[in-house]
């Protein structure tokens, strides 16, 4: 699929295109986003705050996610009103020096960043995990959304650590978030 996002008033921004791979005898589909500005009759530059996709789940009652970073495993219940949370700060593993994105929401500071590691949390509640200032703290890149009958969705960004500012939202209303430019 492939189109343009485009601003509330209707003006194009950029384009888009979403590759859904689907295996014949597997339960699983792989999906690439790709976000691009390279059209030169469209030379506008543009700044955005966040990139995510949306996956809504049709689940059961007694919502768990479960996710894993370098510190841990974490998963727990989420009541329907729940979200919860992991985010991928700066980190060294993986990474390398082209994503110094000078808009991200962290502060750059000679070779360091305001926000380094991994958190892990719900949303106004339990933090799982929190970010220790520690760049070699990484997600391993993916979180899952269940019922208590063991229906949902495992979501995931390759190579998250390296693609920071990123992460995974997961709520009990069913809603499971990657956060691509979070």
């Amino acid at each position: 699929a492939s189109g343009s996002l485009k601003n509330a008033s209707g003006a194009r921004l950029c384009d888009y295109l979403v590759r859904l791979h689907f295996y014949r005898g597997k339960s699983f589909v792989r999906t690439w986003v790709t976000l691009r500005n390279a059209r030169a009759a469209y030379p506008t530059p543009f700044t955005f705050n966040s990139a995510e996709v949306v996956v809504p789940l049709s689940l059961g009652s007694g919502q768990r996610f479960t996710t894993a970073t370098s510190r841990g495993t974490v998963s727990d219940n989420l009541g329907a009103t729940e979200t919860a949370y992991l985010f991928q700060a700066y980190s060294t593993v993986n990474g390398s020096g082209e994503n110094d994105y000078a808009n991200a929401p962290m502060v750059h500071s000679g070779s360091s960043f305001s926000q380094s590691g991994v958190e892990v949390r719900k949303v106004g509640g339990t933090v799982y995990q929190g970010l220790t200032g520690n760049a070699g703290d990484y997600a391993h890149g993916w979180a899952a959304l269940e019922d208590n009958t063991g229906k949902g969705a495992t979501v995931g960004l390759r190579w998250m650590s390296a693609f920071w500012p990123a992460g995974f939202e997961l709520s009990g209303d069913g809603t499971a978030r990657v956060e691509l430019f979070s």
